[in-house]
């Protein structure tokens, strides 16, 4: 959008030059945009005035520009160079390294010096990014998750990092009234209905089906038990 919405594409005489207005309004789907556009519009002067335009590679200039923290610098530097320095931390990733028992951590610093400690250099680039948009469909899309995990290689695995991340596996589609229990139940997928059984109660869609009766013939788990009206499935 910045690309798109500014004279010239982005460059930092562009956002030097831009009103703090109109970056606010081409930045607004992200959070704190008014905040942002008045920080953006001080680091182009900077870059303008002392780097001849040219953003900073090390984490030193970079931490001196206005509204920079670790967390971006480390994040910059990747994009600009291809060679972390570190790894960015944000709260999704210093919220799920600790859930998954990847550290044991206070604060974003200690997240991401345990972190580097034993995570490969090799995937210090991609890290944020996917604890990121992992954090962010958390926050916004379980259902989508859920339905997601039956469309990877090991459903099972899939469910069982949900629920370490505290996902509600119980969760259900307004519009079916289906949830986990029907979709596993659909691909006949036992190993990941034995770890759903544990967590989640059968329930009805919408139409009024179990999740036996849409299960693939055959591959509902048994367990000795029976479905309501008795008979066994």
């Amino acid at each position: 959008r910045l690309k798109q919405g500014l004279p010239g594409g982005l460059t930092a005489e562009s956002v030097r030059r831009a009103r703090e207005a109109t970056l606010a309004g081409l930045i607004r789907p992200v959070a704190f945009y008014n905040v942002k556009a008045v920080n953006m519009k001080s680091i182009a002067r900077t870059l303008v005035d002392d780097h001849a335009g040219a953003v900073p590679t090390t984490m030193e200039e970079l931490c001196r520009l206005p509204g920079v923290g670790p967390k971006m610098a480390h994040i910059a530097v990747n994009v600009i160079t291809g060679r972390p320095q570190g790894i960015g931390v944000d709260v999704h990733v210093h919220r799920i390294g600790n859930q998954l028992g990847w550290v044991r951590s206070r604060t974003p610093e200690e997240t991401r010096t345990q972190l580097e400690a034993w995570l490969p250099y090799s995937e210090w680039a991609d890290v944020n990014l996917l604890l990121v948009g992992l954090g962010q469909q958390l926050q916004h899309g379980r259902v989508g998750l859920l339905r997601r995990c039956f469309e990877v290689a090991v459903p099972f695995e899939a469910l069982r990092l949900l629920g370490c991340l505290g996902t509600d596996l119980a969760v259900r589609e307004k519009a079916t009234g289906q949830g986990a229990l029907h979709w596993g139940a659909a691909e006949g997928d036992t190993q990941a209905l034995r770890l759903l059984l544990k967590h989640v109660r059968p329930h009805k869609d919408v139409e009024g089906r179990w999740p036996w009766d849409v299960a693939v013939p055959g591959r509902w788990p048994c367990r000795g038990s029976s479905s309501p009206g008795g008979s066994a499935h």
